[in-house]
């Protein structure tokens, strides 16, 4: 058996053509990176600015719900505005770790919520987590 060469004959246009093909996407490459580069390091931080600013708002939403009625027409619920005060009387202690005087706190708070101060004494004596609501007129 004979081992058949073949000869392939380059065209050498072709190879140029393909020659500029490799400069221009080369050249192409390089101009994407140097894109690239500006965009992080030069104009990095005002794009980052940019995109926050674009991405987060502030907005203050009227929370009113309305009057809630049952089947006969009677009020159910209505909206109010509340201030909460949220006490935990076993972290209730002065900046140098000395104990705070429950009454003072409960005549505090009697005063300023028009609360009965037995009644606030009583919940601060108990240790338990304690809320207050005071509806606003």
């Amino acid at each position: 058996m004979k081992k058949s060469k073949k000869i392939i004959k380059i065209n050498n246009s072709n190879i140029k053509k393909l020659r500029v093909m490799e400069l221009f996407l080369f050249f192409l490459f390089i101009l994407l990176i140097i894109r690239l580069a500006y965009l992080q390091f030069v104009k990095g931080f005002w794009l980052s600015k940019q995109a926050i600013s674009q991405q987060t708002s502030t907005k203050t939403i009227d929370a009113s719900r309305g009057i809630i009625y049952d089947s006969n027409g009677k009020v159910l619920a209505i909206s109010a505005e509340v201030d909460t005060v949220s006490v935990n009387p076993t972290r209730l202690k002065h900046s140098d770790d000395t104990a705070v005087d429950l009454e003072f706190v409960a005549q505090s708070f009697s005063d300023i919520f028009s609360l009965d101060y037995n009644e606030t004494l009583e919940k601060l004596s108990s240790r338990n987590f304690i809320h207050y609501n005071s509806f606003k007129s």
